[in-house]
């Protein structure tokens, strides 16, 4: 007996569709799992063969990253879950220069001398603002606002913290003659 081609596959189909045949078939989750790790070895092989050197520069190159993410970490810390309240800087609002001196003195006191002088920066320009020589900018650097309370100048828009190549404190000295000899001789005199 012959059977064709269509009938055979339609006997196959019945058989094969019996549950004898998918008693160890995986769940629903082991198939999800399954395909999830195929498609991310998939990506591990394709950037293994971009990346140079292989699945071993691959390597380097997820140590570098990891390396790079933990010292992110040390320095910048743990980051803050919760947002800080908008009124937690100032509870009464901007302080005066009065309080900006008294938190400076402390902090001179104590030794923390860095502290002490942002604070007492912080009192000159509250002071400033105060008198209304500028404006309350909260945005300001201290560079900026030393520029602004100074007045117009010849380079006001262009102001740095640190001496530019061209400052007289970087130019070059003027050549120096060099000295004449004293004897003709070129051995040195005992």
């Amino acid at each position: 007996m012959e059977t064709g081609r269509l009938p055979a596959r339609e006997a196959a189909k019945r058989e094969l569709s019996k549950g004898a045949y998918h008693e160890n078939d995986p769940n629903l989750l082991q198939r999800a799992l399954d395909h999830v790790w195929d498609w991310f070895g998939d990506i591990l092989s394709a950037a293994a063969g971009a990346s140079p050197g292989g699945p071993a520069g691959l390597v380097v190159l997820l140590l570098i990253v990891i390396a790079l993410a933990a010292a992110l970490w040390w320095r910048l810390g743990v980051p803050q879950r919760g947002a800080r309240p908008a009124d937690s800087l100032f509870e009464d609002g901007p302080r005066s220069t009065a309080d900006h001196r008294t938190a400076a003195e402390a902090h001179a006191v104590a030794g923390r001398w860095n502290q002490a002088v942002q604070e007492r920066m912080r009192a000159i320009v509250r002071s400033l603002e105060e008198r209304t020589l500028l404006d309350p900018r909260p945005d300001r650097t201290a560079a900026r606002r030393t520029a602004t309370a100074a007045g117009p100048s010849r380079n006001s828009s262009r102001i740095t913290a640190y001496p530019s190549a061209s400052s007289p404190r970087f130019r070059t000295p003027p050549p120096q003659p060099e000295p004449t000899p004293r004897s003709s001789s070129p051995l040195p005199t005992c």
